[in-house]
């Protein structure tokens, strides 16, 4: 009973997804910038909200970790129930170069895919 339950709350815990070409840009980054990736949701941009995204050492109390292959991903408690099954890609062409976040939960998003709406 409690392995099943430690499985559920892995799978619950698994629900931002990052692609290959995201971890490797993440990768080049990490260590030098900080130890975790700092993700959250906050109101903006043209849609509602927009993502914010930073490297840090320091984790808050209440903060969700994600640990993904070698990287850990802080997620504010907050803004946990806005990025469910988020995948987190990373674009570089010769028009533009960074991260796309594809989220399921969002009803509209923009043409710079920077905000979204819920």
């Amino acid at each position: 009973m409690k392995e099943n339950l430690k499985k559920l709350i892995n799978l619950y815990y698994m629900s931002v997804q990052l692609t290959k070409q995201a971890v490797k840009h993440i990768k080049s980054l990490l260590n030098p910038q900080g130890e975790f990736l700092k993700f959250g949701v906050k109101s903006g941009g043209c849609n509602g909200f927009e993502y914010t995204v930073h490297f840090t050492d320091k984790v808050d109390k209440f903060d969700h970790i994600v640990q993904y292959n070698d990287i850990k991903i802080a997620i504010d408690s907050i803004s946990f129930m806005y990025v469910k099954n988020l995948i987190i890609d990373y674009e570089n062409t010769l028009l533009y170069s960074g991260f796309k976040f594809h989220n399921p939960n969002a009803t509209g998003s923009c043409g710079c895919n920077k905000s979204f709406s819920i």
